[in-house]
């Protein structure tokens, strides 16, 4: 087994790392589960482009862990999400996401770990209370 690295020049959800940054965090987790760290290739800085990634699974190997800084660097069209986990299934791969400190295994599992950043986006970006002002109310109480 092995963890096979991505990293992309593109920012992603609000934050930019930078690639050094995104493979020493890779490099970290690789060595706390005491595996090979595969280097990554580099994304392209085209939007929308997910070449590097479907490369990366394809150099996959069965069993082996693609890690990656978010999950917010997977595309967003179903589409290619569907492609990715058809690969990644039949191939019995596995994604982990440093950040989020979560292993997915399924479209449906990314769904619901990419469903909470979007409702905290809602509550944050709408002009409904905050998750902060929230969390503030409920330990006055």
């Amino acid at each position: 087994m092995n963890v096979v690295g991505y990293v992309t020049p593109r920012g992603f959800g609000l934050l930019s790392i930078p690639v050094p940054a995104q493979n020493s965090c890779l490099r970290e987790f690789a060595a706390s589960v005491d595996l090979p760290y595969v280097l990554p290739p580099l994304e392209h800085t085209i939007p929308g482009s997910y070449m590097q990634l479907f490369t990366a699974i394809n150099m996959a190997q069965s069993g082996d862990i693609v890690a990656m800084y978010s999950l917010l660097m997977f595309p967003s069209s179903l589409v290619k999400l569907n492609h990715i986990f058809e690969l990644a299934v039949g191939k019995k791969i596995s994604f982990y996401f440093v950040l989020e400190s979560r292993y997915i295994v399924s479209l449906q599992s990314f769904l619901v770990e990419y469903q909470s950043y979007e409702m905290r986006n809602l509550l944050d970006y709408s002009s409904q209370a905050s998750v902060e002002s929230i969390r503030m109310l409920s330990a006055d109480a």
